[in-house]
């Protein structure tokens, strides 16, 4: 009887298809309504991940730095060290002495890679690894072009002293202690960390909603990634790295170590 009505009569089709219809865009509003709610949850819960890694990044490196610091502190209270950083005239007694005190202080600091100091004066550098100061050319190159503060970061790689052919990946922290004191302006000290204790450190906050993480300098390279490959890796012309550069004049999302 009704299906004959719907046929017969245009005003039962009408009211069908209005039916239809109205059962149709109703079920698309509560879908779309959904669908929001769950991209407007699922976007704010990933926000509070991100967040809380970034937080954990930037206290990894709030950590990282103060360590710094305080071997530094550690390394200029000790007479002699200062001493070879201000001799005018090289004395191999007292760089043996010295070269004994940066052992046992780099065996207390696990991650440690290796500690130096270099007297500009007299033109000597010290390393408790064996590197000499004609591998580290470049660093005291740098480090007699800035003086503008205390502490300096240099991300690079390394030659080993047992195999000039094998590098190692290091986060150079140079301290120059002229900028606070009356120490001559041409002694520094070079503190370098291996990447794999970094690497320890951020990589544990890695999760399934993560596919990387990564700490990025002031310059766009890649300080310490998930992926241990992209060391050093210049990303400043991602659009993404673009906008947390210019962020806030100096602001970072990535925060550096420095």
């Amino acid at each position: 009887m009704i299906r004959q009505r719907l046929f017969r009569y245009a005003v039962y089709r009408n009211m069908f298809l209005s039916f239809i219809l109205l059962t149709a865009a109703m079920i698309a509003l509560v879908t779309v309504v959904l669908f929001m709610m769950f991209s407007w949850s699922t976007a704010k819960e990933v926000g509070k991940i991100s967040e809380s890694m970034l937080k954990q990044n930037s206290a990894v490196s709030s950590v990282i730095r103060d360590q710094v610091y305080n071997v530094g502190n550690l390394l200029l209270s000790d007479k002699e060290i200062v001493g070879v950083l201000l001799d005018k005239e090289a004395d191999p007694v007292k760089q043996y002495g010295v070269f004994g005190t940066l052992n046992r202080i780099q065996s207390t600091y696990p991650f440690i890679h290796s500690i130096g100091i270099y007297n500009g004066s007299n033109n000597t550098y010290l390393n408790t690894k064996g590197i000499t100061k004609d591998q580290e050319k470049a660093l005291l190159e740098e480090i007699n072009r800035k003086n503008t503060s205390y502490f300096h970061l240099f991300p690079r790689r390394i030659s080993s002293a047992t195999s000039a052919n094998r590098s190692e990946d290091v986060l150079t922290f140079v301290l120059l202690p002229s900028y606070y004191s009356p120490l001559s302006s041409k002694g520094a000290i070079v503190i370098n960390m291996s990447t794999d204790t970094i690497q320890d450190l951020i990589g544990g906050y890695r999760n399934e909603a993560v596919d990387s993480l990564h700490v990025i300098d002031d310059k766009g390279t890649i300080i310490t990634h998930s992926d241990r490959s992209r060391f050093m890796e210049d990303i400043s012309q991602e659009s993404y790295v673009q906008s947390i550069l210019a962020y806030g004049q100096g602001e970072r999302l990535f925060h550096p170590l420095h």
